[in-house]
């Protein structure tokens, strides 16, 4: 691996540790497009080089960790959503307005509703 990829590397890991610290608003280009870049990326690392076995058991070990351990965070995402969205629509407290201006599950729960406007 060249200077240039560890940079690359730290810079990715970078990149996605601020964006999830930040705050950002989740969009669907970018949950997809940076794991299939960095995928790809990787992919294309690996030609010319022999694949034996061991590496592959290890991918397979790592990939099911993976897959694991984003089956409790998700799992852990979903139980905190299940208490604060019924919770914050009850209170008639309200979410970010989406681009249309109208708000995730608006009127839903007996909350009010803040209608196309964004305002109540």
């Amino acid at each position: 691996m060249s200077a240039l990829e560890v940079l690359a590397v730290i810079g990715i890991i970078g990149f996605v540790i601020y964006q999830q610290l930040a705050g950002q608003f989740l969009r669907g280009k970018r949950v997809v497009v940076l794991p299939a870049v960095v995928t790809v990326i990787g992919f294309l690392d690996l030609r010319g080089h022999h694949i034996g076995s061991a590496d592959i058991a290890w991918l397979t070990v790592g990939a099911a960790g993976s897959l694991l351990i984003g089956l409790a965070l998700g799992l852990n995402r979903v139980g905190q959503a299940a208490v604060i969205v019924p919770r914050a629509m009850l209170s008639g407290i309200p979410f970010a307005p989406e681009k249309d201006g109208r708000t995730f599950l608006e009127g839903a729960f007996g909350g009010r509703d803040r209608g196309a406007s964004g305002r109540y």
